[in-house]
């Protein structure tokens, strides 16, 4: 896949502890819980770095070919790849949200309105519906809370297919 001038976002699928733990949340949640990790590339080569929110932060300096399996959407058309790639980059070197994830984590068990953020964190899912919402698509405009946007919604929003559901 190489649509260098609107770029791609892609969903991968891990089997580490944080992988199988964001699929269980969002199973319990009753929602597909098959990718649990999306980021972005500019180009979609295995090669080419992707920007993604990870442990480590938020990152530009590892190839898709390192993200695990994985699938590949094309940005929507109503995102301007400008914007969108213009975001993401100005993000990089921002923390990972570990408090986020641990109060999505818990969110089960505490009233609606108590969620923990740390400004200046990122989630993989959050990183790229901020990104879509820089960009100006209509569906993330619509997203009272970033970080309660999970790789399953956005996979279901931008049609991304989990392998055998063809």
């Amino acid at each position: 896949m190489n649509p260098a001038s609107t770029g791609v976002i892609g969903f991968a699928h891990t089997d580490n502890i944080f992988g199988r733990a964001i699929r269980f949340a969002e199973r319990r949640d009753g929602e597909e819980g098959y990718w649990n990790h999306v980021f972005a590339s500019r180009d979609g080569e295995l090669d080419s770095p992707v920007i993604q929110a990870e442990i480590h932060g938020v990152t530009d300096d590892k190839p898709l070919n390192t993200v695990g399996e994985y699938t590949l959407v094309a940005l929507p058309e109503t995102a301007d790849p400008d914007r969108f790639f213009s975001f993401l980059d100005a993000q990089v070197g921002d923390h990972y949200g570990f408090l986020s994830i641990t109060s999505d984590a818990f969110g089960l068990y505490l009233p609606e309105d108590v969620c923990y953020r740390q400004a200046g964190t990122w989630v993989c899912s959050g990183l790229i519906a901020g990104a879509l919402w820089y960009a100006g698509w209509p569906p993330a405009m619509c997203i009272p809370d970033l970080y309660s946007v999970r790789p399953s919604w956005l996979a279901k929003k931008l049609a991304a297919n989990v392998p055998g559901s063809h």
